[in-house]
Order: C-alpha cells, then structure tokens, then sequence
C-alpha cells in the first residue's frame, strides 16, 4: 500500500485536532478513538488514516479556506507584483530624442533594490542561524510563541510556504520588468546613456561593467559594454553626449536585461525553488515524534510490552498480554523511567509501570545519565501539584537529553501497597493546564498511568 503523502493544509489540520485534544480529558480521549479501526499498516498510514476519520466527523477540512486564501493571495500578489515591474521599466523607457535613457538610474531600482534585498535576506538567515532568540521580541509581539507551540511541525513549513510566495511575487516583478525592456527595444528606437554627479572617470564605470557582466561576460561578450561604447554614451548635461557612437547608445539594453536576469530573475527562482524543495522534502520526512503524536499511537494501538514473568510469593504471575504478540506499531524506541526523589519502587513493580503506560520499559532509575532510544519518562505523582521547582526540574532534563527524544511526564496517583493507582482526572487536568502555561516544548508531553 501506498503511504500517504502529507500537505500543509493536512499537517495543520492534523495539529490543529491534535491541540484540540490537549483539552479533553484522557478518558474522553480513550473513548472516542476506542473504535478505530487501524488494521496492519504503518504509523505514518495510522496518523494520516486517523485524520481523514477525524476530518470526516467535523465535515472537513478546518483549514482548506487558508489554503484558498494562499493560493489566491499568490495568484493576486504575482499579478499585481508583474504589473508593478511593467509600470517600473516604462517609468525609466520613455524616450522622445531629446533625453537619452538613464542607465544609472534603471539599475540602481531595477537592480541594485534587489540585491539590498538578497543581501538583507541573507543576513537575516545568518542571523538566525548564529543566533537562534534573536528577534524574539518581534516574535512576542506577533504572539507568534503561542502558535509556535500549537503548531510544532507545521510553523515551519508554513513559513517556508510563506516565503516561497514571496519570491514567487518576485519572479512576477522580474518577469515583468524584463518583458516591458524587451518589448519596448523591439517596437521603438531607444537610445541609452549614463550619467553621474560623482566625479568618476569612465575606467571606473568600465570595471563596474565587467563586475557586474561577470555571469555572462564569456557567453555573450556584445552584452558587454567596451571602454569606447562607454566614453560614447556618457551624459554631461551641460555638454550633451561627448563624443556619441551607435553602438554606445545601444549597447546598454542587452547589459540592462541580462543585468536583471542575473540579478534579479535567477536568485529569486532559485530561492522560490528552494522554499518549494525543502517544503516537499520536509513533509516527506515527518516523523512525527513529538509527544502528542506518541500518545496519539499508544491511544490508537497501545504498545504490548513484553516483561518476564512477574514472581510473587512463589507464584507466577503472567504477563496481561501474555500469548497477543508484539504491536505492529510499537511507540518509537524504549524509555528510560526517572524517578523522583524519595519514591522507591520494588522491581517486581518495573513491568507494571510499563504495561500502565504502554511503553517498552529500557530500565527504571532514580538519577539521569542517559535515556532509552524513544526518550525518558520521568514518573510523577500527580496529587502533588506541580510547582515552579519542577517546571525546572523539567527543563533543566530536558536540555540533558538529545533534541530527537521524547520526554514524557507520567503520572500516577497515590502508591497503595508499594503499587501505583491511576491519576484522578482533575489531577491530570491540573497538570496538563500548569504545563501547557510554564513550558512550551512540543516534545515534553503528559502521559497517565493507567491508559489501558
């Protein structure tokens, strides 16, 4: 079968009922995805099979209306964005024989703009790449934290979208400017000068010339103006042309459109193709190992964990699962049980800690060093409510663990007799709201006792 493939639209849609869910309480939760029907297929088809059923209860999608608005937004934008280049280039074209066209001008707009753009963009990214909370306080501002947290996976790439449409409006203003210059060099007889108040000598406007004409200098050296063509279309307003040849007055447009191509043109194209690219390849290589996603799999086929037989007053005590086999779609990888200081738990109790929160159980300990290959759970009782000292707790373990694992928070009720109770759902409730308010980790998660 073949695996689903994700979109935007379908990945916010997916997070979106995933937020919702943050909300409800587990056992609502256990009860309204009890029924699903998964079969034998793959996490990705599980995910994808559960949204389609999801979005099919809600009549649809809750996001196909923003997908329209982009859509449209950047069919309008590229339109408008086409005639502003047109209406560009005719403002520097118009020419009556009295007044040669001013190159300098033209490519300071035309040109230059765009490369201060490119720079700027590029600084940006280096920016944020050197340093990551730069520009937070703008982000704060835009509330863009909140939908950051909402939208782990698809922040992203629905910025990379937003940008892809931005350049795209910028291969329309391009496509336009370089279609007015070449209609307007076909069908009337312009002639091109250059002109400065700064004291330069044409040898410095010639290895400006060369600079720029570097991309296609050894291609179509006629694009390139010489020394004479360019000494022969100077403008010194109170002496007119000094010395004007055909060839200097004319020369200028194939500098000017392959001036624009290069600089303006190919960078935008390559960068929408790049947004375009990476957005595609970053939907491609979902993971979906946040720890929403994890609880949502465990809901949907919880994990069945394999655990030695459990010995008690010489008896042996049989596995819940004993004879079922292993989950086609077990959570990703084992955890690591943390325990907090002062619980103390018999080992006997270690596989039931597992089956209650339907994980595969990689060892159980009471100070960190390193985690199972999914993540670490770090066990907590729920009645205690959770303070400012264990929102720390949290953060600081969660920046000892690697980026790529899940840390889960589980929470048990009261021990009786040296076994773990279920959490009462106002605990839970409790816990989940002092989280949701103190951290914003998509991959810390909050995972009761007692799922099944």
């Amino acid at each position: 079968m073949k695996e689903p493939r994700w979109t935007l639209s379908s990945l916010l849609d997916f997070e979106l009922l995933l937020e919702q869910d943050r909300r409800l309480e587990p056992a609502e939760l256990r009860e309204r995805d009890r029924g699903f029907e998964a079969g034998a297929i793959s996490r990705n088809e599980l995910l994808h099979a559960w949204l389609e059923q999801r979005r099919t209860e809600q009549g649809g999608s809750r996001v196909g209306v923003m997908e329209r608005a982009l859509h449209l937004a950047g069919a309008v934008g590229s339109l408008v964005a086409g005639s502003a280049g047109v209406g560009i280039a005719l403002g520097f074209l118009q020419y009556r024989g009295e007044q040669l066209i001013n190159v300098t001008a033209f490519l300071a707009v035309a040109v230059g703009l765009q490369l201060l753009g490119l720079l700027g963009t590029g600084a940006l990214w280096a920016l944020r790449r050197s340093r990551p909370q730069s520009g937070e306080w703008l982000l704060e501002t835009l509330r863009v934290p909140a939908m950051r947290r909402q939208l782990p996976m698809s922040f992203s790439l629905l910025q990379r979208r937003m940008f892809s449409m931005l350049q795209l409006w910028g291969i329309a203003l391009n496509v336009g400017i370089l279609a007015c210059l070449l209609f307007r060099v076909t069908f009337y007889d312009l002639a091109f000068g250059w002109a400065s108040t700064l004291e330069v000598s044409s040898d410095q406007i010639q290895g400006l010339v060369h600079a720029l004409a570097f991309p296609w200098h050894s291609w179509i050296p006629d694009a390139v103006p010489t020394l004479a063509q360019i000494q022969g279309s100077r403008i010194v307003l109170t002496e007119g042309l000094a010395q004007p040849t055909a060839s200097g007055v004319t020369v200028w447009w194939r500098f000017l459109w392959l001036a624009v191509l290069a600089y303006g043109l190919v960078p935008r194209f390559l960068l929408w193709w790049g947004a375009v690219f990476g957005l595609r390849r970053s939907l491609a290589g979902l993971e979906f190992s946040s720890a929403a996603c994890e609880a949502l799999v465990l809901r949907l086929r919880p994990a069945v964990v394999e655990h030695p037989p459990i010995v008690t007053n010489g008896a042996t005590e049989a596995s819940a699962h004993e004879g079922v086999g292993l989950s086609l779609i077990p959570p990703v990888g084992s955890f690591t049980i943390l325990l907090p200081s002062g619980v103390e738990l018999a080992d006997e109790v270690h596989p039931i800690l597992g089956r209650g929160f339907g994980i595969t159980v990689a060892g159980v300990t009471s100070s960190f060093s390193d985690c199972g290959q999914g993540g670490c759970l770090l066990l907590m009782e729920a009645w205690r409510p959770p303070l400012e000292e264990t929102l720390e707790e949290i953060r600081e373990l969660r920046t000892r663990m690697d980026s790529g694992k899940i840390l889960f928070i589980g929470l048990i009720g009261m021990m009786e007799e040296g076994h773990p109770t279920p959490p009462a759902a106002g605990e839970v409730a409790m816990w989940r709201s002092v989280l949701n308010r103190g951290l914003q980790d998509a991959s810390i998660g909050i995972l009761p006792w007692g799922l099944e």
